[in-house]
Order: C-alpha cells, then sequence, then structure tokens
C-alpha cells in the first residue's frame, strides 16, 4: 500500500491511454523504469499504478 504524506511533497498524477492489448505491458515497463532509475532517489516515496478495467488506461501516482 502506498504511503501518502500531506506536507512537503512532490506529488504526480499520470494518465495513460493504451491499446487495452498493451496495458500490463506498459505497466510492466513503467515499474521496471522506477525501479532501475527512481526508488533508490532521496525522497522517493512510492509510485503506485492503476489499471483500468477496460484496459484503456494506466493511472500513475508516485510521490
Amino acid at each position: 500500500m502506498p504511503k501518502i504524506e500531506e506536507n512537503q511533497l512532490f506529488t504526480v498524477i499520470i494518465e495513460w491511454e493504451v491499446n487495452p492489448k498493451y496495458q500490463q505491458e506498459l505497466i510492466n515497463g513503467l515499474s521496471n523504469q522506477i525501479d532501475t532509475y527512481f526508488k533508490d532517489y532521496d525522497g522517493f516515496i512510492s509510485a503506485s499504478f492503476h489499471a483500468s478495467e477496460d484496459g484503456k488506461r494506466v493511472i500513475n501516482y508516485a510521490q
């Protein structure tokens, strides 16, 4: 579960529209990039991905 802090943080919410057959590939690729490049940065709290049931959208919430 992501930890949501109310003070002194930068929060990003990004929405992607995607072909349903690539929804999981997008999530996997973005998760890999976060693990490789961002996870160990000072101040990084969390990143979460939310997949729409119709497969057409991915929402990323990161702090």
